[in-house]
């Protein structure tokens, strides 16, 4: 459109290019119009035309906010749900999303600039993934793919760039897949930190990353090992890693590791929003903590049964998953200053587990007044050629 309003502006005169392009920034129909108007005054090409495109040219396109939507796991029967977020951070309707190929979905974490679920299964012991996408508001899945095979692994997460992390329980570890092993297909995973030389670390379960760290929970002796605690993500040599947390301790492989919480012996879910971390444990209680580990941690609400997945919605909302309530809920996240505070029920979905967040794109569209002009914008063009 633009192309063809610059070529009838050369034929109308440099001043009807100019005005013409005034115009299509918010609106690329005068270019579809100037052809049929006699030129006046060298610009506008005629006074049906001035007074159309001088309404016309006032209106914006509409913005239609990106549309949200929840995914989480039920464990018992193998199936991952989605719904979509409403205005008011509610899930109204939970819709299956995949039905058969699983056998204990825990933890779940989306991959957003590749369109991928990621799925930590502890009864296929396998990481697996299925492309996203979206048909309106209807979400589908491709096939199932390996990730990580032969791992005791209840948790994952994804960082930025499309690495895989996963903790495994009973090997006491943490493990890493690179992005490029993602992408083709290699499921090596690479040790990250291991229990033998990293004291921080005991049966770790949730997981998650800020590209830089790798956050983890504890489910054994949280109490004296830390409920929480992060280290690199890339691990380094003392020498270097010295000047990046000068709070932070040593471990015996010389990583950089810190302990953030001690609430708690065991603990379940964690999920990062922006510089606060939150996270679940056995008893009814959701906590959170700065992620720099510079002040103690807070009780957020012991309001729930059986907590268990954390999800961030990216703006201002802050997911819980409990299994036995059966039930998702919500509350806002991240606070300026960590308070107790009460948490709403946004979602009915029977031993909800793992939580992730899927975000589908913004997109501009033309405005109701826009759409209200456009019959006189075809009259204006009819009317014109008669003159």
């Amino acid at each position: 459109l633009k192309e063809q309003l610059l070529k009838s502006g050369s034929r109308h005169g440099s001043g009807s290019s100019r005005c013409f392009c005034d115009c299509i920034r918010p609106l690329d129909l005068a270019g579809l119009l100037s052809d049929g108007f006699p030129s006046i005054g060298g610009c506008l090409p005629s006074l049906y035309a001035s007074l159309l495109l001088a309404c016309l040219c006032s209106v914006a396109r509409g913005y239609v906010e990106p549309r949200k939507f929840l995914l989480a796991s039920n464990a018992r029967n193998g199936t991952i749900y989605y719904g979509q977020i409403s205005n008011n951070g509610s899930v109204p309707h939970m819709k299956v999303l995949v039905k058969e190929g699983l056998e204990h979905p825990q933890g779940i974490a989306v991959d957003q600039k590749r369109s991928l679920l990621l799925v930590a299964d502890s009864g296929l012991r396998k990481v697996v993934s299925y492309g996203l996408s979206l048909n309106g508001d209807t979400m589908s899945v491709d096939e199932q793919t390996s990730v990580a095979d032969d791992a005791d692994v209840r948790w994952v997460a994804v960082d930025g760039t499309g690495n895989v992390l996963f903790t495994d329980e009973l090997r006491q570890k943490i493990f890493e897949v690179s992005v490029a092993h993602v992408l083709e297909g290699n499921t090596t995973a690479s040790d990250l930190y291991d229990a033998a030389t990293l004291t921080q670390l005991s049966s770790p379960g949730g997981i998650a990353s800020d590209n830089f760290f790798v956050y983890w929970t504890n489910k054994k002796d949280g109490l004296t090992k830390g409920t929480v605690a992060r280290a690199l993500q890339a691990p380094v040599a003392p020498s270097n890693s010295s000047n990046i947390i000068l709070t932070a301790e040593t471990d015996s492989g010389g990583s950089m590791v810190q302990t953030l919480s001690r609430t708690t012996d065991k603990s379940y879910g964690l999920c990062l929003a922006m510089d606060k971390i939150f996270y679940t444990d056995t008893e009814k209680n959701v906590w959170a903590a700065a992620a720099d580990g510079n002040s103690e941690a807070v009780l957020i609400s012991d309001q729930l049964e059986s907590p268990r997945g954390c999800a961030w919605d990216g703006e201002s909302l802050v997911y819980i998953a409990d299994r036995t309530a059966n039930g998702i809920y919500v509350f806002p996240g991240p606070m300026a200053n960590l308070v107790a505070t009460n948490l709403t029920r946004a979602a009915d979905l029977e031993d909800a587990f793992g939580l992730a967040l899927f975000s589908a794109a913004g997109r501009l569209v033309p405005s109701l007044a826009l759409m209200a002009w456009a019959p006189l914008a075809a009259l204006a063009a009819v009317t014109a050629r008669a003159f």
